[in-house]
């Protein structure tokens, strides 16, 4: 909760601790992926934060938050300029 309250009021960095924090105590922690794939986009950390929106894609169960995180993956490849990826 701590990391999504970090986002909303646009402290990114400080919002990835508690990701992280929350990934270390479960890693199937789709959600945190998520949230820490766009914390580290909004950083200009495109590479981590494809990981991490991968992560939460394969994890992922529930189709429209699936899809969401393959979403975010091809905006954060159209911001690289990779149009092949996006």
């Amino acid at each position: 909760v701590m990391g999504y309250l970090k986002v909303m009021n646009k402290e990114y960095k400080k919002s990835t601790e508690y990701f992280k924090k929350s990934i270390a105590l479960k890693y199937d922690n789709s959600s945190a992926h998520y949230n820490l794939a766009y914390a580290y986009w909004y950083l200009n950390k495109q590479d981590s934060a494809i990981t991490e929106a991968e992560i939460s894609a394969k994890q992922y169960e529930d189709s429209i938050y699936k899809a969401d995180a393959y979403r975010m993956i091809g905006f954060i490849y159209f911001d690289k300029k990779n149009m092949p990826d996006a």
